[in-house]
């Protein structure tokens, strides 16, 4: 089952989802597709370097989640 999630005050989800069973199939190859994309987009970097860019990104997107719950620049 996938949440998806409102952008209004609290992102509440808004409905579960479930998959279809065409989805399903093809989650193995989207999967694997991600991974080897991550992989090239990192080839390179430390495992010290991943970890440091997940962290910075982590702090990113909770930054995100606090402007979009507090309407911060909202019109």
């Amino acid at each position: 089952m996938i949440a998806i999630f409102g952008t209004g005050p609290g992102r509440r989800p808004l409905q579960p989802h479930r998959l279809t069973g065409a989805a399903r199939a093809r989650l193995p190859e989207a999967c694997t597709v991600l991974f080897q994309s991550n992989d090239e987009a990192l080839a390179g970097f430390t495992t010290a370097e991943v970890e440091v860019f997940n962290k910075l990104l982590e702090r990113l997107i909770a930054n995100l989640d606090h402007l979009v719950r507090n309407d911060v620049g909202g019109q």
